[in-house]
This record gives structure tokens, sequence and C-alpha cells, in this order.
């Protein structure tokens, strides 16, 4: 089978015809959390293991700031009011998970950016993945996500970035 008739299926099964943008950024967004989770969370994604992701980062080389500064105001302005309380949209990423819902609350809104907030944002990006992978985001909707997948792999790319520059990342596909 060919990638169009691939991506015709694919339309037809979901009766919606998806951008090729928001496909190729889902695309580069699940080979991006795979190097991530492989080698930040040792093939086990969760809140601990990410946090010691961070704090690892930070412990080899202080994190510079102003790298992950933009997506803290993205996220933010996506999931937060004015008034720094989280809206509906934070309430539906972070269903049934209360334990990352508090994390984010608690770091995200702050009028600093710390190696906190850098987990704040990776909490995020673990809420697309465990979305996205288990049901909780709408397949047919994916066009209208384009910008929190382009913000999620720009984070994800940046992470992988400070972890390469650390030593912290070993090639993915070179052996011994």
């Amino acid at each position: 089978m060919t990638l169009a008739q691939e991506e015709e299926k694919l339309n037809n099964l979901i009766g919606a015809d998806l951008q090729v943008d928001i496909t190729e950024r889902v695309k580069n967004f699940t080979l991006l959390w795979n190097i991530y989770e492989t080698f930040a969370c040792n093939r086990s994604a969760n809140s601990t293991a990410i946090s010691n992701n961070v704090d690892c980062i930070e412990n080899a080389k202080n994190i510079d700031i102003r790298k992950i500064e933009i997506f803290k105001l993205y996220f933010l302005s996506r999931y937060f009011n004015k008034d720094k309380a989280p809206n509906n949209r934070f309430l539906d990423l972070v269903k049934n998970d209360s334990r990352i819902a508090e994390l984010i609350v608690n770091e995200l809104p702050k009028n600093i950016i710390d190696k906190n907030t850098l987990k704040a944002l990776l909490f995020i990006v673990y809420r697309y993945r465990n979305n996205l992978f288990h049901g909780n985001k709408n397949v047919v909707t994916l066009d209208s996500q384009i910008d929190n997948f382009t913000y999620a792999n720009e984070l994800l790319i940046t992470v992988l970035e400070m972890m390469s520059d650390r030593g912290l990342l070993l090639h993915p596909i070179k052996q011994p």
C-alpha cells in the first residue's frame, strides 16, 4: 500500500480529511516522544521519571531559562486564564490525573522560570502523549491541535538537545 493510499484509507476510516501538517507533526511527536521516553525515562514515562530527568539535566549544567520561556508563555496562555486560574482546556487536558494537574497548577503560573517550570511543561507534553495514545484526543479534531504539537515537538527537541549537550543522550541508532 502506498502512503497516499494509506492516507486515503485513514481519512475514510475517521470520516475526515486531516491536513498533512498535523499528520506530519503527530508523526514527529511520536518519534520525538519515543526518543525522550527511551533515554530520559528508561522506557517508562511517568511524573517521577520526568522529574528525575529534569533534575539530571539541571545537575549536569544549569538550564538556560531563555530556552524554555517561549514554551511557558504558550502553554500558560493556552491553559490558564489571565488571573492564572486553570481554564476548561486545562481540565480536559489533565482529566483523571490529579497528581499531574496539581504539579502543573503549582508551577506554571509562577512568575519565575526554573527547572520546575520545565517539569510542568514536560508534564503537559506527557498528557498530550497519554491523550493521543489512549484515545482521549479526538483524531477527527487533530487539525485544531497544530500549534500544540508544534510547541510540544519544539520543547522535546530542546530537551533532547539539552540532554545531548550534557552527555545524557546516546545516539539511539548507533550500536557499539
